[in-house]
């Protein structure tokens, strides 16, 4: 197993840890963030050990994109106000998971060891959309003092910088894939991301026990 895999599997790890431990106190959101992280770490396993069996592991992420973007939607669910908003992730839901199965199958198929790219820019670019809305909701709020103790904040930065990124490596993944010096800088970008998105999620969850603790100094 490689030292990045094994760097992002401990983190992963840390984070559903935090969210274990203040699932109690956490509000619908930050459960979903829990099984979002649990997904995600038991793809990333499948994924490294399909590498080692097969020397192949890109038909794990043609079946667990739908599963991540259903999550990371319903998590911003949750976080919207707006019954409208709300309606919208669930349509889109609705529609991506079964336009993401077919395009596994018909247009890029994983039996053809060919990376999901349709399914993932398509993710990356509503992911991104719902950040950007989030933010703007959160600056248009006048009930926060301080937009760093808010938990949602951190992941937000996270999910924005991630899959603002993503729509471009993966839109010009296919004319990398012939230069191995840039395939090599593409995966060592996607790695720190990775590692930025995961800790900001475990930033996320930890801040409820901060937030516990003032309230029952007050109290």
């Amino acid at each position: 197993m490689r030292v990045e895999t094994i760097w992002l599997l401990l983190i992963i790890s840390l984070s559903i840890c935090v969210g274990v431990y203040n699932f109690r106190i956490s509000k619908p959101e930050n459960k979903v963030l829990v099984l979002i992280l649990s997904c995600t770490l038991w793809a990333e396993c499948i994924a490294e050990l399909a590498a080692y069996k097969y020397k192949n592991n890109l038909f794990v992420y043609h079946f667990f994109n739908p599963i991540e973007y259903s999550l990371f939607s319903l998590m911003y669910y949750w976080l919207f106000d707006y019954w409208t908003i709300k309606k919208w992730i669930l349509f889109s839901i609705i529609f991506y998971f079964p336009l993401s199965i077919w395009n596994s199958f018909f247009w890029q198929p994983f039996n053809a060891n060919e990376i999901n790219s349709y399914a993932i820019i398509t993710e990356s670019i509503l992911l991104v959309f719902y950040s950007l809305l989030l933010f703007y909701s959160i600056l248009k709020s006048k009930t926060f003092k301080n937009i760093y103790s808010i938990p949602s904040f951190w992941v937000n930065v996270g999910v924005l910088i991630f899959f603002a990124t993503n729509v471009f490596f993966w839109g010009y993944y296919n004319k990398m894939i012939h230069d191995a010096k840039d395939l090599k800088v593409f995966y060592k970008i996607l790695f720190f991301e990775n590692i930025l998105l995961y800790l900001l999620c475990g930033i996320t969850l930890f801040l409820p026990r901060i937030d516990a603790r003032r309230s029952n100094k007050n109290s």
